[in-house]
């Protein structure tokens, strides 16, 4: 980890359990993560599923060497493109689409309190209250998800009710929350059944 990628965090592994129930082990399923920054998700994924075919996205450069390097490390295949979200990810279909994406406030007084005044914003904050990058990601995820793929997005312990609506207002079946390991809703998940 360095100063260009987020510190990983307990309330990730969530993220990643959840993934690993919605993944049929000895499966060659196609997972995307979005805005992978150390690459931690992709790599446990691919370390805990090698057949499954990764591919990971991120706009930073600097944070796609760290990934890169995070994967040569733990031995494992992942596809990695420079990408701002989907603007450069072939039309391929997914079975998991999978981000932790920006989702703190723009102007939220813990972006200058502890660990968080080390990383880099971009990868912190986005606009309307936060919720901005989840739903272009859940507006868009719809035209790379095989019918019944999953979105999960990791967000902030206040966003539940928003995010799950997103997810419902795009036409998201079976949306759930799962709470993280203090007990806080952390991650939205959601099928998408359309052809």
């Amino acid at each position: 980890v360095t100063p260009d990628v987020l510190i990983p965090r307990p309330d990730t592994e969530l993220l990643i359990e959840l993934s690993l129930t919605l993944i049929p082990d000895n499966t060659a399923t196609k997972i995307i993560d979005l805005g992978t920054g150390s690459g931690i998700i992709a790599v446990t994924l691919a370390a805990e599923r090698p057949l499954a075919q990764i591919s990971a996205t991120d706009l930073s450069l600097a944070a796609l060497h760290i990934a890169q390097l995070n994967a040569n490390k733990h031995h494992t295949t992942i596809k990695f493109l420079h990408s701002d979200w989907f603007a450069n990810v072939p039309t391929n279909k997914f079975d998991l689409i999978i981000s932790n994406p920006p989702y703190i406030a723009e102007y939220d007084k813990h972006l200058s309190q502890g660990d968080l005044r080390f990383e880099p914003l971009s990868a912190l904050r986005a606009s309307d209250q936060g919720l901005s990058d989840i739903k272009l990601i859940a507006d868009n995820a719809r035209d790379y998800l095989e019918p019944g793929g999953y979105l999960l997005i990791e967000h902030g312990y206040d966003q539940q009710q928003a995010v799950e609506t997103i997810f419902i207002d795009y036409d998201y079946k079976a949306v759930k929350t799962a709470k993280d390991l203090s007990g806080q809703p952390r991650v939205t998940y959601g099928q998408w059944l359309k052809i």
